[in-house]
């Protein structure tokens, strides 16, 4: 199961404690058909051919980056790269915020 952790390195990103939190929660909770479109966009973005397993780690509470590297095959120290790239991509776009 997937739990809310604060990333130190996005911190120095300039990512915030609050804002990796909404972020978090955005991503997580019940969404419109819009909000999965525009989730899974930046997800192809930022993930290239690692889009559906960075939208299912983002987005399926239920399963944990062990499962999404058995799954998709993808190396975790990647999986987490992309997240810290999606999380910085969507703290830059604040349009998404408001949009979702």
């Amino acid at each position: 199961m997937t739990q809310f952790r604060v990333s130190k390195a996005l911190i120095k990103a300039g990512v915030s404690e609050a804002e990796q939190h909404i972020i978090f929660g955005e991503c997580m909770k019940k969404k419109t058909p819009e909000e999965v479109e525009r989730i899974k966009q930046l997800c192809e973005a930022v993930g290239g051919q690692w889009s559906k397993a960075l939208y299912r780690f983002l987005t399926d509470m239920y399963i944990n980056h062990i499962y999404i590297c058995m799954e998709y095959g993808i190396p975790r120290e990647t999986l987490f790269d992309l997240k810290r790239r999606f999380y910085i991509e969507w703290s830059k776009n604040k349009t998404i915020r408001r949009r979702i």
